[in-house]
């Protein structure tokens, strides 16, 4: 059972580890996902919410939205690179780093949303087992309390 438990443990610890590196290590490629992605992301789903209501259309609004959107701000981000620098290689490397480092900020930001959802249910189960071992601790005390009014009133029945 121990073996088990130190298993358990090792791997919970090693899993967190790992969530925690993936954390601070992916940050700053989600940072820089997030500035070169965030208006061509969004305003997808803005044109949507305002071509229609009906929750079933917007996956199809935003998909048809979203490849305009995309292709004219990675021109635009691509072609404001060369203006500005005229450095090929450079622009090259910012071109292919766009939809990489996009899909990384989409993955990243659903990977953070999951670890959080595990560790606030790591915490209330946490709090609750605290909260289970405070009340089988006065489960206890007030069995004790019972027995020793039961030895009482029996001594006091029997001694009279």
């Amino acid at each position: 059972v121990d073996i088990v438990e130190n298993q358990q443990n090792g791997s919970f610890i090693r899993n967190n580890l790992k969530a925690l590196m993936i954390l601070i290590l992916g940050f700053p490629f989600y940072i820089y996902g997030l500035i070169n992605n965030f208006l061509a992301f969004e305003i997808p789903g803005l044109i949507a919410k305002k071509i229609s209501q009906a929750i079933e259309y917007r996956g199809a609004i935003v998909m048809v939205s979203g490849m305009f959107t995309f292709l004219i701000f990675y021109t635009a981000q691509i072609i404001l690179t060369w203006k500005f620098t005229h450095t090929q290689w450079f622009t090259i490397v910012y071109g292919i780093s766009l939809p990489v480092t996009g899909l990384f900020c989409y993955w990243y930001f659903h990977t953070v949303n999951k670890m959080h959802t595990k560790w606030v249910l790591m915490m209330l189960f946490y709090k609750k087992s605290i909260l289970i071992s405070n009340l089988i601790f006065e489960h206890e005390q007030i069995i004790a309390e019972f027995d020793k009014a039961k030895k009482e009133y029996t001594q006091t029945v029997l001694g009279n």
